[in-house]
């Protein structure tokens, strides 16, 4: 009878342990339904929810939830990466932790029209009339209107570096400093002066541009 009970007790035990599994899984499957869900209704939104030429009638009652989901997981993620940044600015600068906290927040209007705005500004509408304006074939519509696109810098185009290789250049322009033609100190201060010390070479992104066939230091 003991040994009865004990393998009773282990086929419950098992029996248990079985369950619990399959309510993982269960449970994962549903997380990754709404996922899945919630991916298509953020990239087709606009579409589907905020199209003023659809009839109120066919919009779906389950839009107006996902919307309120989407913006959440968007505000999220942008106070997020809000926070890493500023956490990479305090170790960069070694400030402390208490600056962090009496800084002032964002209004939660500007925060909201950050947060939906997506990553890119506007297209002029003069570049937009480009795409109904004849066919690709002829180098003409989306060809043209992808030309022009591209002839715009990322700086441009994106309120914010997207990549790390935007980070290279960026907004170049408004840190070029005009240089004396004959400034010895200027010339000295580019080729040898460095934030962290002689002995560490400063990234490109930190140095100032310099005037053409001018030869830094290390460059020789």
């Amino acid at each position: 009878m003991a040994k009865n009970g004990k393998n009773t007790s282990m086929m419950s035990e098992a029996g248990m342990k079985a369950h619990i599994l399959r309510q993982r899984q269960e449970h994962e499957m549903i997380e990754r339904c709404k996922d899945i869900r919630l991916r298509w209704f953020e990239k087709n939104y606009e579409r589907v929810y905020l199209n003023p030429t659809r009839p109120p009638d066919s919009v779906p009652k389950k839009a107006a939830v996902l919307y309120e989901q989407v913006t959440r997981m968007r505000k999220e993620m942008f106070q997020k990466d809000r926070e890493e940044k500023m956490a990479k600015k305090l170790e960069r600068s070694g400030a402390d932790n208490e600056s962090v906290a009496t800084t002032k927040h964002e209004p939660n209007a500007d925060l909201q029209e950050r947060v939906l705005r997506g990553p890119m500004y506007p297209v002029p509408p003069e570049i937009t009339k480009t795409l109904y304006e004849g066919i690709s074939h002829n180098d003409e519509g989306r060809a043209r209107y992808l030309k022009l696109r591209l002839e715009s810098s990322p700086e441009n185009k994106y309120y914010q570096p997207v990549t790390s290789s935007h980070v290279y250049g960026w907004k170049v322009g408004e840190r070029a400093v005009a240089q004396r033609r004959q400034g010895r100190r200027a010339v000295i201060r580019d080729s040898f002066w460095r934030r962290n010390g002689a002995l560490k070479m400063d990234s490109r992104y930190w140095r100032r541009p310099q005037s053409a066939g001018h030869i830094g230091f290390d460059m020789l």
